[in-house]
């Protein structure tokens, strides 16, 4: 996927499903110009993964990256299911604090025109040995 990363300060946690995603230097709410995806950053806390994750994709934006606000390795997290996740069809990453604050901060002091031409670019690929793909899924 390539797209845009859009972070509003005003909905910064994404728990309000009303107020758009769109930072200051979006143009517009329509979330198909330039063919590009968009992803949504947000802040880990006061509510739950799922919510946040619906809330994006209610909203039209087509990847959730959800930044750890806590300082610990990633890797031990798990963004838990509460149970009403079976509607989401848009993917969500966690990344951790330190690079959240890379992206935060760069996304609040770039230029309208610098923002515009950077595009961002994650891939799903699951680790395969051989013939076999071996994927990790956790339901709760």
């Amino acid at each position: 996927m390539i797209g845009d990363i859009h972070y509003n300060s005003t909905n910064s946690k994404g728990c309000n499903k009303e107020h758009a995603f769109f930072d200051e230097h979006a143009e517009s709410n329509n979330f198909d110009d330039n063919n590009q995806h968009k992803f949504v950053l947000l802040e880990r806390g006061d509510c739950h993964f799922v919510t946040k994750v619906r809330n994006v994709a209610l909203n039209g934006g087509d990847l959730a990256i959800i930044i750890d606000t806590h300082e610990e390795d990633i890797r031990g997290v798990i963004m838990g299911d509460d149970g009403t996740g079976a509607g989401i069809r848009i993917p969500s990453v966690s990344i951790g604090n330190t690079d959240g604050l890379v992206l935060k901060n760069w996304l609040k002091t770039a230029s309208a025109e610098d923002i515009k031409k950077v595009k961002f670019n994650i891939n799903f690929t699951p680790p395969q040995k051989g013939n076999v793909i071996n994927i990790e899924l956790f339901y709760t």
